[in-house]
């Protein structure tokens, strides 16, 4: 097959629309957590972050879970 030719592009998107799956949170293999870990989840203040440019979400949400995890 070559790449750029009308069969490889047909292969590529197919692989695409043939392991799509919808996006259905109730059905994600989401793991056990006990209270402390769910606690700890929902205090990250993800919204507030995504406002950030990419380089100042990672280093404060990497300070706020090393300031959280620090604290006990």
């Amino acid at each position: 097959m070559k790449l750029g030719s009308v069969e490889h592009k047909d292969l590529f998107c197919r692989s695409f629309t043939e392991s799509y799956r919808e996006y259905e949170p109730e059905y994600l293999p989401w793991p056990d957590l006990d209270d402390t870990a769910l606690t700890f989840l929902r205090s990250i203040p993800f919204w507030e972050m995504t406002s950030l440019p990419k380089t100042s979400q990672s280093k404060n949400f990497s300070t706020f879970v090393y300031r959280k995890i620090s604290a006990g």
